[in-house]
Parts: C-alpha cells; sequence; structure tokens
C-alpha cells in the first residue's frame, strides 16, 4: 500500500519540482485552455483582463478566435473571431485595443483589424498600399504604427487609429520578401524588427523622422524578433542560419546577452523590476529572469507545453503555450488577483464617406461594368476590389441594397488561376467572394441564408486559401447585424457539418457570438440546445417578453409621462423589427388594401414643421415626386393607425399596447434609452437613426437623411434584443391617448380603450433630437392619418 502511494504522489512531485520558482509561490500553473487550437499567443492585458488568440499556426491555419481571462474570477470566456490566418501583435492606445489580421482571409491586398472598448467592436482596414499581413499595431509618440507587408516590408500611421498613411516600404530585390514583424519604442525613438532572409545587413531598424534605417553595430542576421525596452536597453533577438542570440542596444552602443546563447528565446517582457523571457526547443522549454538583462535565472520550467508567448500585467507574470495536449494554455499565478475599478470604455467612432446621389449611380453603373468584363478578373480581381473599397467606405445603405441584389449574378463564365496558380476559381466566386467583403464593410444589405448552407467542396492548396463563400457570409452577416431567424437557423445548421474542416465551424460560431451575444464557444451541444429553446420564443421575427413588472413612466419627462407607476403585465410576443415596405407590399398586394393616405390624396410630411403633401403615401413617402424604390427593408411610413391595425390582424398578430411596448423598450423600467442611459450618439458613433442634437430636423450624420433600413443599429438594441425602440419611426400603439391615464392606470396589463382623438405614438423618429428618443415619451396624433416618420410593428 505504501509503494503504491509513492507512485501516486512521485508524478505530482516532479510536476512541482519542474514548476520550480525564484519566489516561494509563484510556480506559473496552467489556467485555462478554452479554445480546441493548439497556439495561445499574442497575450495583452487591457481592462483589467488577460486577452489572448488561440490559434493553428503554420500548417492548417485558418482559425484564429479572441478571448479573454479575469484574473479575479479564474474564468475566461470567448470574445470574437479572427477572419484571418492568425492574428498579429496587438495594442492598447487611446483607452482601446487593436487585434491586427496577420493574414486576412478575404485576401484583398489591404491591411485589415478590429478594434474594441471591451463592448464594442468594429472592423477596419488600411485602404492604402499593398498590404498581404498586419503583423504588429504599436503606440509611439502619441501616433498607431502598424507593421505591414506584402512582397515588401511596410510601415503606416495613423493619429486616430481609423486614417491611415504608408510612411516606409522597404527596398526589396524582385522574387524576395521582406517582413517587419515587430515594432518597440526605446524613449523617443521607435524601432522595428526587419524579417529578410537575405543574411547581410543588420535588420534592426531605427525610424529617424524620414526613414527606416539600419541600426549601426547591430549583428548581420536574417531577422529580429521579440523586441522590448527595459532598463533603458532594447533588446531584440537576432536571427541568423546558425541560430539566435539575444543582444541589446542602448541608442548608441550594441551587446550581446551571452548568458542565453543557444538558447531559443521565444518572446520577452518588461516588468518594474525585471525582464523576462521565455524560451523553447534546443536547450529546454524555460521561463527566464533577470534583474540587469544580462545575468538571467531560470524560473520555471514547463513539461509538454511549448511557450509562444509572454505578459506582465498587474504584477504578475502569464505564459501562452503550445500544449499541454495540443491544446493552446494560458499559464499564471495560482492565486487569484483582486480585480480594480476599470475607467468607462472609450466609445467606438465610425467613419464614413458618403458618396453624392450622381456620383454614387455613376460607382454603382460601373461597378455592373467592370464585373461583366473579363479582364477585370486578372491580378486578383484588382480593378474590382478599387470600385468597391470606395462603394463600401460610403457607408451608405444603398450601397449594401445595390450589392446584395449583385450577388446574383450575371458573371463572366470562365476560370481564374490566383495564389501563384495554387488556387483555380469561377469569376462568380470571385466576384461574390469580394462583394461579401465589401458588404462587411459597409454594413449594409441582406445576404441570402442559403449562402451559409454551402457545403465545403475546396480542394487542398499550399497556401491553405480557400474562397469558401459560405465562410465570407457568416463574416458578413455578423458585420451587417443580420439577426433574423433565418439566418440564425443557417448558421445553427452549419455547425459541424460533415465534410468540411472543423476551423470552418469556427467562421459560424464567430457569426453567432456577434448576432446573439451567446458565448458557447466551440461547445456546438450548448448551441444547439439555446436554440432549440430560443426557437421556441421566436414566432417569425417576433421576440417573446417575459412576463414581468415596469415602472412605466418618468417624473423627469413632459406632464404625461407623470407619474412614475408600477405596472405588472404577462408574456407577450412583439415584432424584433418595425414593419418594412416589403412586408407591407405584401399585404396590399394580397389583400388589395388602400391606406387611409391613398383614400384621402394627402399625407403628412416634416419639413421643420409638419405639411399636408397632396400625394404622399406610404409608396411615396414625401411627396409624389419620392419613392420607396430601393428601401424594401425601411420601415413602411405614411400608414395610419387603422392601415397599422389592419396589417396586424391580417398578420394574426395585434398593436401592441402602450405598456408592452414600454416594457420590450426598457426591460423593469430603469433605463432612459432601450440600451441604457448612454446618449444615442458619441461622435460618430451611432445607436439609432435620429436626427442630431438639434430638434427637429432630418439628418445624414447617421448615415440617412430620412429613415434607416429595420435593424441598422445594432448597439441601440432594448433589454430583450428588439430592434430600432428609439428613432427610425413613431410606433402607433393600441392606447387612445389621454395625458392624464398614468394617475388611474389599471396595475395590471393596462390599456387605456377609451375612444378619444388621437392614438399613442412611442419611439421617436428620424427627425428628433435625443430627449424625442426617449423611451418614456409619450405623443400621439389621430388615427386615420399618414405622416413620414410614423410606423409600427406588430404584438401578440
Amino acid at each position: 500500500m505504501k509503494s503504491l502511494r509513492w507512485k501516486l504522489l512521485l508524478p505530482l512531485i516532479l510536476l512541482v519540482l519542474s514548476q520550480r520558482a525564484s519566489h516561494a509561490g509563484d510556480a506559473l500553473v496552467p489556467l485555462a485552455s478554452p479554445g480546441p487550437w493548439p497556439a495561445l499567443s499574442a497575450l495583452i492585458g487591457y481592462g483589467g483582463r488577460v486577452w489572448f488568440v488561440n490559434s493553428v499556426k503554420f500548417v492548417d491555419h485558418n482559425s484564429a478566435d479572441i478571448y479573454s481571462y479575469d484574473p479575479a474570477s479564474g474564468k475566461a470566456r470567448y470574445e470574437r473571431h479572427l477572419f484571418s490566418q492568425d492574428a498579429g501583435r496587438p495594442v492598447v492606445a487611446g483607452g482601446l485595443l487593436y487585434w491586427p489580421f496577420e493574414d486576412p482571409r478575404f485576401s484583398t491586398g489591404r491591411g485589415e483589424y478590429l478594434v474594441t472598448n471591451g463592448r464594442d467592436w468594429q472592423w477596419r482596414i488600411l485602404p492604402d498600399g499593398e498590404v498581404f499581413h498586419v503583423h504588429a499595431l504599436f503606440a509611439h509618440g502619441g501616433a498607431l504604427f502598424a507593421a505591414t507587408s506584402a512582397w515588401r516590408a511596410g510601415l503606416q500611421r495613423s493619429e486616430d487609429g481609423s486614417a491611415w498613411r504608408v510612411i516606409y516600404d522597404h527596398p526589396t530585390p524582385p522574387r524576395a520578401v521582406t517582413r517587419i514583424t515587430t515594432l518597440a519604442s526605446l524613449g523617443a525613438t521607435l524601432y522595428a524588427g526587419l524579417t529578410d532572409y537575405l543574411p547581410e545587413g543588420s535588420k534592426l531598424l531605427r525610424w529617424d523622422g524620414d526613414t527606416l534605417r539600419p541600426v549601426t553595430g547591430w549583428p548581420a542576421g536574417t531577422m529580429v524578433t521579440a523586441l522590448v525596452a527595459y532598463g533603458g536597453w532594447l533588446y531584440g533577438v537576432n536571427k541568423t542560419p546558425e541560430g539566435s542570440a539575444l543582444w541589446r542596444t542602448d541608442g548608441k552602443k550594441v551587446q550581446r546577452v551571452a548568458a542565453l546563447n543557444r538558447h531559443h528565446v521565444r518572446e520577452l517582457a518588461a516588468g518594474a523590476d525585471a525582464l523576462w523571457a521565455v524560451s523553447g526547443e534546443e536547450k529546454g522549454v524555460a521561463l527566464w529572469r533577470s534583474a540587469d538583462g544580462m545575468n538571467w535565472t531560470v524560473e520555471q520550467h514547463f513539461k509538454d507545453a511549448l511557450p509562444l508567448d509572454l505578459l506582465i500585467y498587474g504584477g504578475k507574470v502569464y505564459v501562452g503555450t503550445d500544449g499541454p495536449k495540443r491544446r493552446g494554455t494560458l499559464w499564471g499565478p495560482r492565486a487569484p488577483s483582486p480585480s480594480e475599478p476599470q475607467p468607462e470604455a472609450a466609445p467606438l467612432t465610425r467613419t464614413a464617406s458618403p458618396l453624392p446621389a450622381d456620383r454614387l449611380q455613376a460607382e454603382l453603373d460601373q461597378l455592373g461594368r467592370i464585373l461583366a468584363d473579363p479582364s477585370s478578373y486578372e491580378y486578383h480581381g484588382r480593378r474590382i476590389l478599387e470600385r468597391l473599397q470606395s462603394l463600401a467606405l460610403s457607408g451608405m445603405s444603398e450601397v449594401g441594397a445595390a450589392l446584395a441584389a449583385r450577388l446574383a449574378g450575371p458573371f463572366p463564365e470562365m476560370k481564374i488561376a490566383i495564389f501563384g496558380k495554387q488556387l483555380t476559381v469561377s469569376a462568380a466566386t470571385m466576384a461574390r467572394w469580394y462583394m461579401l467583403w465589401a458588404m462587411a464593410l459597409n454594413g449594409h444589405g441582406r445576404v441570402s441564408p442559403e449562402l451559409l448552407s454551402l457545403p465545403f467542396k475546396e480542394k487542398p492548396n499550399r497556401p491553405e486559401k480557400y474562397l469558401h463563400l459560405a465562410s465570407a457570409a457568416a463574416w458578413a452577416v455578423a458585420e451587417i447585424g443580420q439577426r433574423d431567424g433565418e439566418t440564425i437557423a443557417a448558421l445553427i445548421a452549419a455547425l459541424g457539418r460533415k465534410g468540411q474542416p472543423r476551423w470552418i465551424g469556427g467562421d459560424y460560431i464567430g457569426a453567432l457570438t456577434v448576432l446573439t451575444d451567446q458565448r458557447f464557444g466551440y461547445d456546438v451541444a450548448a448551441w444547439r440546445a439555446w436554440w432549440a429553446g430560443r426557437r421556441a420564443d421566436l414566432s417569425g421575427e417576433m421576440i417573446r417578453i417575459p412576463a414581468g413588472t415596469l415602472l412605466m413612466g418618468s417624473d423627469q419627462g413632459e406632464a404625461a409621462e407623470r407619474p412614475v407607476h408600477r405596472v405588472k403585465l404577462s408574456s407577450f410576443f412583439i415584432d424584433r423589427y418595425e414593419t418594412s415596405n416589403k412586408e407591407f407590399a405584401g399585404f396590399v398586394r394580397a389583400a388589395g388594401y388602400v391606406t387611409s393616405a391613398e383614400r384621402s390624396g394627402v399625407g403628412w410630411h416634416w419639413e421643420g414643421e409638419w405639411r399636408e403633401v397632396k400625394g404622399a403615401d406610404w409608396r411615396h413617402p414625401h411627396g409624389p415626386s419620392s419613392s420607396i424604390e430601393g428601401l424594401e427593408n425601411h420601415p413602411v411610413v405614411q400608414v395610419s393607425w387603422n392601415d397599422a391595425a389592419a396589417y396586424c390582424q391580417w398578420r394574426g398578430k395585434r398593436l401592441p399596447a402602450e405598456a408592452e411596448w414600454e416594457r420590450a423598450a426598457r426591460g423593469e423600467g430603469k433605463r432612459i434609452y432601450p440600451w441604457g442611459d448612454q446618449p444615442p450618439r458619441a461622435g460618430k458613433f451611432y445607436r439609432a437613426s435620429f436626427g442630431g442634437d438639434q430638434c427637429c430636423r432630418a439628418d445624414a450624420g447617421d448615415g440617412y437623411l430620412f429613415t434607416a433600413p429595420v435593424g441598422s443599429f445594432s448597439f441601440g438594441r432594448s433589454p430583450f434584443g428588439v430592434e430600432d425602440m428609439a428613432g427610425n419611426v413613431w410606433e402607433w400603439v393600441e392606447d387612445w391617448f389621454d395625458a392624464d391615464f398614468y394617475r388611474r392606470s389599471p396595475a395590471e396589463n393596462p390599456v387605456n380603450r377609451q375612444p378619444a382623438e388621437r392614438r399613442v405614438i412611442r419611439g421617436g423618429g428620424w427627425g428628433n433630437d435625443p430627449s424625442g428618443l426617449r423611451s418614456t415619451l409619450r405623443h400621439a396624433n389621430p388615427p386615420e392619418s399618414g405622416l413620414s416618420m410614423v410606423g409600427f410593428r406588430c404584438a401578440r
């Protein structure tokens, strides 16, 4: 029995010895292996959490997912999918976290990256220069720098994290490749580590104000990696065909760090009182520490794990490894770290370059001609991409709608060899691939869920590039915010589909996470179980609002909003989106319905004041010269309360009661707007379609002069996921308007059915200021009136 106990204890003793640290209790332990891929790298601290990427490196490298780890709770969570073969080195700048795409899978020759404030995310591009890779982003001197490469290494600079300019292209001989893969600063000087497989000359470069120049005295080699500043010195790993060595410079002299000779140093990190390194292969796998940068001691050995990355955050050491058991693992201190108060997340702003109407049509016409021209598909479709880029960056919904329609074709009947003739695709596939990229960048349009159902039939190729349209469609629906039930069902059905590589599932999981706010990661069973339950809550495009109580009204609002009173509501369903022109057109065709405005010959349009306009109706919302052509997915307007009630009845539904509407918008009633108390606009970032900060006028600051496509502002969703409950259009509800109704309102399921002159409208519209978007605001109109800022949604 004693012998058996000893045999059981021996492996544990050896494990403890293998994790020896110089300070008692400092041994690093595995903290999390949350993803399915073997590599865990790109460690960075932000918002009190340790962020990292789980990916496949080198062979079969088409997966990269961002996770974060909370040192206080000891829990990791899935954050976001990168549509890239791997991630570059991230950076924190201006209160935001930036994630570069090391090798974007769209392969448009544009650099790509994600930016987040820890809550919201945006996908952005480096539009200029030839960029296949963004290896690293780095903050220096109040600006952001991007280390890029295609065939030539490059450096780009941004003052605001959005607009970029090329400041350096590395001289590169024909048929050669150079890259800048790492950036660091020592004092006021920016340094870059160059990769150039010609072993002549220094590969450590220094920015001298107008270009990068080799650092004098730095040894020759093929690349410099793992740059970090510590104690007045810049340390870097210099690689040669014979191996690698650690060197340092203070900007004047250069020294070799002999203590780590023949150790393959993979990464460096600087703490307050020590320099740290991880090494792997050749002479062992270890964590190293040095107080002076010259004398080093082993702090810990790793068994069955290869260190890839290193981070010092909150005074703690974290290591990312390949393994154990081929699972990327985060290592760190066993004891949890107390959380510290974090500053409020910086808002994200989105920039767009809208096109004048005449130029927009000219650009779309030109795109049509280019797509029909077989010569446009030469050089990886460069002409197609150039035209799509300006359209995509316009941010205009008309562009998204036009591209969605153009996906249907036609395209030239031809094959194109790309990526050094290692991959052959049809012209139709190339065109659709790039148009999905443009739709995603534009943020508008609708992707057919049928594209998400395409089986994976791609043939293996050496660069592992696959123009699988279902993958591009998954990225596009996420960026567009296409949350309808048909889309979600198609994504769920695609999970675990037979015959497709596992990394394809990562594309669908990434889209599902964005669209549903669920974080099941690669747990396919959990996704299916969630959808089985969620489907029961959805009827068509309806959302189930559970029974509950609501603090209705506001004591700080207008007189009709008072007093605040508690009401109890039964469960009900409400449309996720406002009723669209397309949906209303189907009703008109099927029922032969004629609206109030069509019968009377007049509607009301807002032009700084309400004006009665002859010929204004739902097909011509601003008058006879206007049209809803191209606005099929915009909310229908110029519909009276009577029209709205007739439509809902035709659908087997009804208009929501006023209390139901406010419950769907505010939850329990402790928020000003559906999304919370933050204003609807922060800089150029909008949570709703509205008229700007001054009342009351049409304003295109949100990207739309009048209405926006339903569901365009995903960050403005209500707590139940209902879209556009603030802005876009006011919405008819069931109740007659009585300014004093709240004083005698029933406590349970209240509806004011006492006839009066006007019916209630809620939510604010495209011409209102932020005050007009408050979820407690009550306005009203005659039930027979059609107005250009009033629509509806149904309930049941």
